[in-house]
């Protein structure tokens, strides 16, 4: 995946220097997140303080949220009943999901090792999927999308879920009238519906800061690829082996992480790869998912480790390039060569 481009730089009378640079994908380290006790975990949600977020099963054979910190999970409780789910951080380790039973679902907050529902008891069935900054946190629930802001609940009027919001409020999520479904965007009130990419339904999944959309939009066979959303133009992301993909977090440096054919993908520029790819090769991994990314280019989701056929949530960490020298570096060596020369 590396390429090696070689440079000479030559100031009149100095030693040549022959620089090599490398132009290519980041590859990423792997970190095994571990599990709550059981079998299966999977990764959902990172803030860029790498706190992340997910599932995980218990010894148990319950599922229970989780908050992975430096190395640290820690279950988060399942208010009422056996199972809950963590989908999303900001950068405050205030985290949101859903808990309840196989039958009832209730969204809620999770803030300094409390569990708090959003909708009162009497309010069957909502999930809340994404938080910003401000805390203000989105999802859907008995009458469709909603956003919740210091306990009060705003009905967007969409029929649906909002499944992100950005640190500029605006939100996006999937508008459900069947037979089809639209991703949207909705900003101060004003509801705007996603197109497709020659289909008839689209899904949006994740808004960053810039307000760049991520999803999966059908084509005109009816089948689902991951598209990108940026100044009102939706270009589709294409897949790895031309069957269905999507992409499911966009960061502010415009890197997306999700899945397509059986793996897990990140697109850079457009571009897509194989994130199996850029892993140690002796590492014993197959990444199935990827869920988020955060500022820094880390990716979280799901894979399978050492043969075993369960979910297994992971971390990938980018490894940086070897600083690279400056023009400006390379002619005072030169200089200090000549000098030593002469």
């Amino acid at each position: 995946m590396r390429t090696q481009i070689a440079a000479s730089l030559c100031l009149a009378g100095a030693v040549c220097l022959t620089v090599t640079t490398t132009s290519a994908v980041t590859p990423y380290t792997i970190t095994d997140l571990g599990t709550l006790g059981g079998t299966y975990s999977t990764a959902y949600g990172i803030n860029n303080l790498g706190q992340v977020v997910g599932m995980s099963g218990l010894a148990s054979g319950e599922s229970h949220a989780f908050l992975w910190d430096s190395g640290v999970m820690t279950d988060l409780g399942a208010l009422d009943g056996n199972l809950s789910y963590a989908y999303d951080v900001n950068e405050h380790g205030q985290i949101v999901g859903w808990a309840g039973t196989n039958l009832v679902a209730d969204a809620f907050v999770w803030d300094s090792g409390t569990m708090t529902a959003i909708f009162p008891p009497e309010a069957d069935n909502s999930w809340a999927y994404g938080i910003n900054d401000a805390g203000e946190v989105v999802g859907g629930g008995p009458q469709g999308a909603f956003l919740w802001d210091d306990g009060v609940i705003s009905n967007l009027g969409v029929p649906g879920r909002a499944t992100s919001i950005n640190n500029s409020g605006q939100i996006a999520g999937i508008r459900r009238l069947q037979p089809t479904s639209n991703g949207f965007i909705w900003q101060d009130g004003n509801l705007t519906l996603l197109g497709a990419l020659g289909g008839i339904s689209s899904w949006a999944y994740d808004i960053n800061d810039s307000g760049v959309v991520v999803g999966a939009a059908q084509i005109p066979d009816g089948e689902w690829h991951a598209y990108i959303l940026e100044d009102e133009v939706m270009t589709d992301l294409g897949t790895y082996s031309g069957r269905k993909s999507y992409a499911e977090a966009v960061n502010n440096e415009g890197l997306v992480a999700g899945y397509s054919d059986g793996r897990a993908v990140m697109w850079e520029d457009g571009t897509l790869h194989d994130l199996n790819d850029l892993i140690p090769s002796d590492s014993n991994w197959f990444l199935m998912h990827a869920f988020d990314i955060n500022d820094a280019g880390q990716i979280v989701g799901y894979g399978y480790v050492d043969g075993l056929i369960l979910n297994r949530a992971f971390l990938l960490t980018p490894i940086p390039e070897p600083a690279a020298l400056s023009l400006a570096a390379i002619a005072a060596l030169c200089l200090l060569t000549r000098r030593r020369t002469s």
